[in-house]
């Protein structure tokens, strides 16, 4: 899904270009995350994602979570950030939105998440991430989805 860039700012996803062939829903108690490793210190201060919505205009929600054992998303919010899809045109096939994260936070080497949700809207598959379903070439980390809010969440299997 994202590439990763590092720098004493890190632009988490620059991008993602390789073979953008499909969608994924995501709403109300349907939450998506994607981990990413570090390997260094740094602190993080945006995300840029493909995005839009069918529905309606309830703000973007995306949160930076610690990743357990297993690799899924765990915990409470490291960083939280909204955005408003207002002036988005509907079943479009997206465009680049960016989420800028108040404060800078710091997180030293290991696995987290960046978790997608849109908590007040009234569907569960109202909104839509861009996604390679075909041939993924991010090597870096996984594709998680929940059903029921962020309680628990199951691995989006590779084609």
């Amino acid at each position: 899904m994202p590439v990763v860039d590092g720098g004493s700012k890190m632009n988490l996803v620059t991008g993602y270009a390789y073979g953008e062939d499909s969608n994924i829903n995501y709403g109300k108690t349907t939450w998506l995350a994607q981990t990413f490793p570090l390997a260094d210190f740094y602190h993080l201060w945006r995300c840029r994602l493909k995005l839009w919505t069918v529905t309606g205009d309830e703000f973007y929600h995306f949160a930076l979570r610690n990743t357990d054992g297993a690799g899924k998303p765990t915990g409470a919010d490291i960083a939280h950030t909204t955005l408003s899809p207002i002036d988005e045109y509907w079943y479009s096939p997206g465009k680049w939105r960016r989420f800028d994260f108040g404060g800078f936070p710091g997180m030293g080497p290991g696995t987290y998440a960046l978790v997608m949700s849109v908590p007040d809207s009234p569907q569960t598959w109202g909104y839509k991430a861009r996604a390679d379903a075909t041939t993924p070439r991010y090597l870096g980390g996984k594709a998680w989805k929940s059903t029921d809010s962020g309680e628990t969440w199951e691995e989006i299997p590779e084609p």
